[in-house]
């Protein structure tokens, strides 16, 4: 498996092992499975030495990983419920080694599969600690290495490349936003959320590094973290996952208004609305917090020194 061809060799092989497993409960099937469960389990530990041995180009790491996830699933029809988190920890030890070599494409896919992976635990399923381990290091091994994963079209897009990383990278902690969670905001922004903290954070080295377009950073905070939380949320949501969104959009709200883009703050507002609402009765309890972004107040405190704001948010608020 030194070369590129070597590692198509083995998916080749991989898959003829894999192209027939008996579907009965017989002792001869029980043995297939076995079997094939012991190769597939082998082929992703190579896979994660082989990336982890320096140089190569990104078509062979590439290539790991297509080797990878052929044996994962190979792995998963023959033990339908493995072990908790066995294929997790392998996953991420090949995300990690995906990362330190820096191609992109590779550790991407390997980080869509694990997530998707840590997706299939309900609380409870999981050993909460080792599902923790898993997903605050597989965001930490990301955020590390954003500079080297970024792969921006142009140089002057760098900055974007790397906020989009830090930000995809904090998707693996949106699996942490579970009641009781909740952090002790002890600095500036004050969230309580783990994610929404980081995502401040990502921000303000978006802005600190590189001349920052406060549009694209409010897009990604809708399209990367707002959207991946509606979606993947519990029905209804949790008291923490929907602070987690409120603060989210919080922060996407004070970046939409110091650009001067108040409409688009607007239908933030009513995104959080929406998303709350589902909760019922406890909804109420962000009430007063929901209006409070809905006040002129709001985007004037928050826009530049001496910009004009033309128009009140809500249409209800009256002149002034």
């Amino acid at each position: 498996m030194d070369t590129w061809e070597e590692t198509e060799e083995l998916l080749t092989e991989l898959r003829e092992r894999l192209c027939c497993c008996p579907g009965d409960a017989s002792d001869a099937s029980q043995a297939s499975r076995l079997q094939k469960s012991q190769v597939c389990d082998r082929v992703l530990r190579i896979c994660v030495e082989r990336m982890a041995e320096p140089g190569g180009c990104p078509a062979h790491a590439t290539s790991l990983v297509s080797v990878a996830e052929e044996a994962c699933r190979g792995y998963l029809t023959a033990v339908p419920q493995p072990a908790p988190l066995y294929l997790e920890k392998i996953l991420y030890h090949l995300l990690r080694n995906a990362a330190s070599r820096g191609s992109g494409d590779a550790c991407w896919r390997v980080a869509d599969l694990l997530r998707a992976r840590l997706l299939t635990y309900r609380p409870g399923r999981a050993p909460s600690k080792d599902f923790t381990a898993i997903a605050y290091s597989s965001f930490s091994v990301l955020w590390r290495g954003a500079d080297a994963l970024a792969e921006p079209d142009q140089p002057q897009e760098e900055g974007r490349a790397v906020l989009s990383v830090r930000l995809r990278a904090l998707r693996f902690l949106l699996l942490l936003e579970e009641d009781g969670a909740a952090l002790l905001p002890l600095q500036p922004p004050f969230f309580t959320s783990q994610m929404a903290q980081q995502a401040a954070a990502a921000a303000a080295l978006y802005e600190a590094v590189w001349v920052p377009s406060l549009a694209f950073l409010s897009r990604q905070l809708g399209d990367c973290l707002l959207a991946a939380l509606r979606k993947e949320a519990t029905e209804p949501p949790t008291l923490q996952q929907s602070l987690c969104f409120f603060e989210l959009t919080l922060e996407q709200c004070r970046h939409l208004c110091m650009s001067g883009a108040y409409r688009e703050a607007e239908e933030a507002v009513k995104d959080v609305r929406v998303f709350l609402g589902t909760i019922g009765s406890s909804a109420k309890s962000f009430g007063d917090p929901v209006s409070l972004l809905e006040t002129r107040s709001w985007p004037r405190a928050l826009a530049p020194q001496g910009c004009p704001f033309p128009r009140p948010w809500s249409s209800s608020s009256g002149a002034g």
